[in-house]
């Protein structure tokens, strides 16, 4: 993935791409095509995050085998385990989860001490 800086320069603004300048505002055509870049970047970058965090219905596939998830089951949330081996749902608790979708856990975050 790309990454873009953009510096206000005693009025002149500058584009960096990755690190490396590539456009100013004395060049407009030049910015007008990076910032073009950069947009459709982002919206790359956007369709990929709420692909990977949207609801997925078993209908159209399931987890991978022993994986830890959030589950839609009778209109609750609830985190289960998915045992691809023995087709089994596991939640705490709950007898026969109907699960209709489901979505991967998100990552947990690093923790600095």
């Amino acid at each position: 993935m790309r990454t873009y800086r953009v510096e206000n320069d005693d009025g002149w603004f500058i584009v960096y791409k990755d690190g490396v300048e590539v456009a100013s505002s004395e060049n407009g055509d030049r910015m007008a095509d990076v910032l073009n870049d950069a947009f459709h970047d982002a919206n790359a970058r956007i369709a990929e995050l709420e692909e990977e965090r949207r609801w997925i219905p078993v209908s159209e596939r399931l987890p991978e085998n022993i994986s830890n998830v959030l589950i839609l089951s009778r209109g609750e949330q609830l985190i289960a385990s998915y045992h691809s081996k023995y087709s089994l749902w596991y939640v705490p608790f709950v007898d026969k989860p109907v699960v209709t979708y489901w979505m991967p856990l998100p990552e947990l975050p690093e923790v600095q001490e």
